[in-house]
């Protein structure tokens, strides 16, 4: 997730055991929200729904600044320079919070009222790119992945998550009330957020090149 392969694998040496512990931090903290839910509201329909939504939204506090720290830093300069450098364990800690938030996916489905075939398509897309970060974050694979590779990661791949975060929270259920859908607007601005830093320091760069 950083800016060339060598700061690339420069940080996953350097970086390894900040990885992992964000990674337990991410893990742990997921877990316990999701049990808190299911204790609270039931391991049913409405309970697991309930936990979806809450561990996809503590899910994406772990994505956003890993999404928008190298534009952040970019854009604005060395303040935020420590946000970048934690970028890849950010994400490796979204990914172990996704890990729970798949496992309530599977839950719900074997208890009989899976997503339709679109979601799983959708978002089941999403996970494969979160797999393939995550894998690529390994030194053995990372120093396999060309330049190409890693843009395509870097871009093609989180922007797509981000994508996913937007089809979620740009379309709440209907038939709620207005303080539910007033829930989703903090969200809503954190994802157009995101989209105008990556483009405002695509257009600096590019200013910069010229």
């Amino acid at each position: 997730m950083a800016a060339t392969q060598p700061a690339v694998l420069t940080t996953l040496t350097t970086h390894r055991p900040q990885a992992w512990g964000w990674m337990a931090i991410a893990l742990i903290s997921t877990l316990a929200l999701a049990a808190a839910v299911l204790f609270r509201f039931g391991a049913g329909r409405d309970g697991t729904e309930l936990a979806l939504k809450m561990t996809a939204r503590l899910a994406f506090a772990f994505f956003w600044p890993a999404f928008v720290g190298g534009a952040t830093a970019r854009l604005f300069g060395a303040a935020f320079d420590p946000v970048a450098r934690r970028a890849r364990v950010l994400g490796l800690a979204f990914a172990a919070a996704l890990a729970v938030h798949l496992t309530l996916v599977a839950w719900i489905s074997w208890i009989g009222d899976a997503p339709g075939l679109r979601t799983f398509l959708i978002f089941g897309v999403g996970a494969g790119w979160t797999t393939l970060l995550a894998l690529a974050s390994f030194k053995a694979l990372g120093a396999q992945i060309s330049p190409l590779g890693w843009w395509v990661l870097r871009n093609v791949g989180m922007s797509y998550l981000l994508f996913d975060f937007a089809l979620d929270f740009f379309k709440p259920p209907p038939m709620h009330s207005l303080l539910v859908k007033v829930e989703y607007v903090p969200f809503q601005l954190l994802v157009a957020m995101a989209v105008a830093l990556r483009l405002g320091a695509w257009v600096k760069d590019r200013r910069q090149a010229s």
